[in-house]
């Protein structure tokens, strides 16, 4: 079901309104595993539904309370840095999750417009700005494999 709002996380908590570009609106292909995930997610809430009865309040969201209601968004942030300090791992925040993911496939060679369309960016200038950090060890990686291709030819 495609929600004509977009739903965002703000300081103020969860907000509903119109997206503030025709891109923000988008579907972007998920991964087999992460499919799998989202239907044992699916299951729990349809399970905590039934738990609910009378009292579950039908949003429409894939993360919910006990009782339907939306997850505050504070304490999505507030688990998440509690989940990275109990495991030792590097601080990285919820939102961080989202620079990460763009990193990853960027060094991982996936070509900018494709993952600047994943990120909702109106155009591709932006994700190069904010990901330019991530270019100067590709700039490494090009000479390299050009150096391999050359000399694979002679």
């Amino acid at each position: 079901i495609v929600k004509r709002t977009l739903q965002r996380l703000t300081g103020r908590g969860l907000v509903e309104g119109i997206p503030k570009t025709a891109k923000s609106l988008r579907s972007i292909e998920l991964g087999d595993d992460c499919v799998e995930l989202l239907k044992k997610v699916r299951l729990s809430q349809f399970e905590a539904k039934l738990s609910a009865g009378s009292v579950w309040k039908d949003f429409g969201y894939v993360f919910t309370r006990n009782d339907g209601n939306p997850i505050d968004p504070d304490d999505v942030t507030h688990n998440f840095a509690n989940l990275v300090r109990r495991n030792s791992l590097p601080h990285l925040t919820f939102h961080g999750l989202r620079h990460a993911h763009a990193t990853l496939l960027l060094t991982s060679g996936i070509q900018m417009k494709v993952i600047s369309e994943r990120l909702g960016h109106s155009n591709i200038s932006i994700t190069m700005d904010i990901y330019s950090h991530v270019l100067p060890s590709l700039q490494r990686e090009a000479a390299d494999t050009i150096d391999r291709l050359l000399a694979s030819s002679l």
